[in-house]
């Protein structure tokens, strides 16, 4: 196999939320008159991402339109305020924690990105972004310093269609110029990542940085984007 292109996608992958959503409920909330306890807040957040899971399990074409994925994430914050009991005040915390994450600022590489990046460079690959994602995703990549690796990034609001669909994955290979079997994608989410890229022949990896996913055999699997370019190298011989 001979690679001439790995794309990547973004959230839990490249970066990861500075300003965790406890932190943020409660500064949001407090700004509104509720106060919260953020211990009790962190404990119902997974409950939160278990029922944004059974959206996107259901249907994740909500990522192809912006307005679609404002409303997904709008209705997911309103969720958790619905069991921290605060009804009331739902609609207005949910809008001001949604704009929280319009901004770099709000967002963090891994440790692990850069010097994977720039290894790849180094072994003249091209690179890209797909990401399921709303409008904001060219300007946290901006923000946070990494567009400048990529030859192309694509967000699923940007261009009407979201993993794990194939036409996502076939705009990118044109715009890097190459075919399906010269490149890989790597990613976090076995569904939209791994199926997806496979399905239109990729070479697809899975990051499973928490181990969730012991058992998954379907890909490569590996726990640090460290142990990326080994791995390319070894598919280049």
């Amino acid at each position: 196999m001979q690679i001439k292109a790995v794309f990547f996608d973004v959230g839990n992958t490249l970066i990861t939320t500075d300003l965790p959503e406890s932190e943020v409920f409660c500064d949001v909330a407090a700004a509104v008159g509720v106060q919260l306890d953020a211990r009790q807040v962190n404990s119902l957040v997974p409950l939160m991402y278990q029922r944004y899971e059974e959206f996107y399990g259901a249907d994740s074409s909500f990522w192809s339109d912006d307005g679609q994925a404002r409303q997904i994430w709008l209705q997911m914050y309103r969720y958790l305020c619905e069991l921290l009991g605060i009804e009331d005040e739902a609609a207005e915390i949910a809008d001001r924690v949604y704009e929280v994450y319009f901004t770099a600022d709000a967002w963090r590489c891994f440790d692990d990105v850069l010097p994977c990046l720039e290894r790849l460079a180094a072994l003249d690959v091209q690179m890209g972004l797909i990401s399921n994602w709303d409008s904001t995703l060219r300007q946290i990549v901006s923000g946070l310093g990494l567009a400048c690796h990529f030859q192309t990034v694509l967000g699923s609001a940007d261009v009407c269609c979201c993993k794990p669909d194939a036409a996502i994955f076939q705009i990118a290979l044109e715009h890097l110029g190459v075919s399906a079997q010269q490149a890989v994608h790597v990613g976090d989410h076995c569904q939209a990542d791994v199926q997806g890229a496979m399905g239109v022949g990729m070479g697809a990896v899975l990051l499973d940085r928490a181990g969730q996913h012991v058992g998954f055999s379907a890909a490569p699997r590996i726990s640090s984007l460290g142990q990326l370019p080994g791995l390319i190298e070894q598919w280049q011989i």
